[in-house]
């Protein structure tokens, strides 16, 4: 049962932590800084991350109608996908701690590199992953600092 519902179950975790992430992003004090505030970024993660936990969700329940859990082969890919959402969670609850211990920067270029890793284990293009961690972060954080005047942790890198 668990083989065949985990990927449902793991997505409704999502869902739920997403909401809930969400409603916490209504916390965080708006300054008159900027128009856009500082909770422009976490609502569009949280946005986006129900979203797609969404479209998750209702791409298992398609594949339970059409699949068929006869094989091995069958068994291993779910098992493996379960295992890379669990992954994925841990992956953003590490990121969420240490976002403002170490930063945004290297945060994000550490949860990118990660994330890579989890979904493409291949070994020839770690240095592709890691440039695209790199410069993605970087447009990040410039983008935000120089369009929306938003402030992100800066972490060690002070």
């Amino acid at each position: 049962m668990i083989e065949k519902y985990g990927d449902i179950i793991l997505s409704c975790i999502f869902i739920i932590i997403s909401i809930i992430y969400y409603f916490e992003t209504l916390k965080i004090k708006v300054l008159e800084i900027s128009k856009y505030g500082a909770q422009l970024n976490p609502k569009i993660v949280a946005l986006l991350l129900i979203t797609i936990s969404i479209g998750i969700f209702i791409g298992n329940i398609k594949k339970i109608k059409i699949m068929n859990f006869d094989t091995k082969q069958d068994k291993k890919e779910s098992k493996i996908n379960s295992i890379k959402v669990i992954l994925t969670l841990l992956a953003i609850f590490v990121y969420i701690f240490l976002l403002e211990k170490i930063g945004f920067i290297i945060a994000t270029i550490l949860y990118l590199f990660i994330q890579f890793n989890i979904f493409y284990k291949d070994s020839k293009k770690i240095i592709l992953y890691l440039a695209i961690s790199i410069i993605t972060s970087f447009l990040i954080y410039y983008t935000f600092q120089k369009y929306f005047s938003l402030m992100l942790p800066r972490g060690i890198l002070g």
